[in-house]
């Protein structure tokens, strides 16, 4: 899966910042990731033009490898590390109130697209009740959830089985509906049997692969099923 260059967390860690490749791996984690950022400083009170700006010049200033040297690595999850290094640059971004905006994307080797963004943040509205850092681990979970079907769909893509997971992925988390199995079975001429054992196989392939996703943003990959399952909590509030 060529596409999917898979970085641990726990990688960039034991570099410390030394090296370009970690630079690279630690980049690539930002790439994935950068969504839930981009929505908390939102629910901060910014607007998408200083969301932007301050979600961009995080990166940028992240990039520069400041804040790996000296980072409790002992039980460190990335998704704690990003947000807590977000809370010092909003903290830090109020007190200051600067008149001119500090410029770090002279040297930003990590882009995102604005648009999209705002987009996606206008499709998960925050309930009522919900802090920012609720709706942060909300955002990073299906961030994470997205990542693992698009792993999945690729893997299917690349054994010659798209159409096959095209019309099984809707039955990843929900159950099916009266029926749907027939129809199924009727377009690749097969038993209802055989999709009932397809789904179970690809339900068990997925949750692998959400596994692996976690696994990339954790030091200790014994903390797999805890971390999974406060995503999983973050979903249902």
């Amino acid at each position: 899966m060529s596409e999917f260059l898979t970085t641990r967390w726990s990688i960039v860690l034991a570099a410390s910042g030394s090296a370009e490749s970690c630079e690279a791996a630690l980049a690539r984690l930002c790439e994935a990731y950068w969504q839930p950022l981009y929505d908390y400083v939102r629910r901060q009170g910014y607007d998408a033009t200083a969301a932007g700006d301050l979600t961009q010049d995080f990166f940028a200033h992240l990039l520069e490898k400041k804040w790996l040297d000296g980072i409790e690595r002992e039980g460190a999850k990335f998704r704690s590390f990003l947000l807590r290094s977000m809370q010092w640059v909003i903290a830090d971004d109020r007190r200051r109130q600067v008149a001119q905006k500090r410029d770090y994307r002279r040297t930003l080797r990590l882009q995102f697209d604005r648009e999209q963004a705002e987009g996606q943040y206008l499709q998960e509205p925050a309930t009522e009740d919900a802090t920012p850092e609720e709706a942060f681990d909300r955002q990073w979970a299906l961030t994470l959830l997205d990542r693992a079907m698009t792993r999945l769909r690729l893997e299917t893509r690349q054994g010659g089985k798209e159409l096959w997971f095209d019309a099984l992925c809707g039955f990843l988390s929900t159950e099916p509906g009266s029926g749907d199995y027939e129809r199924i079975s009727q377009q690749f001429a097969v038993s209802r049997n055989a999709i009932a054992s397809a789904v179970k196989r690809l339900r068990t392939r997925y949750r692998e692969m959400i596994r692996y996703e976690v696994a990339d943003t954790l030091v200790d990959a014994g903390g797999v099923e805890v971390e999974m399952q406060e995503l999983f909590a973050a979903l249902r509030r």
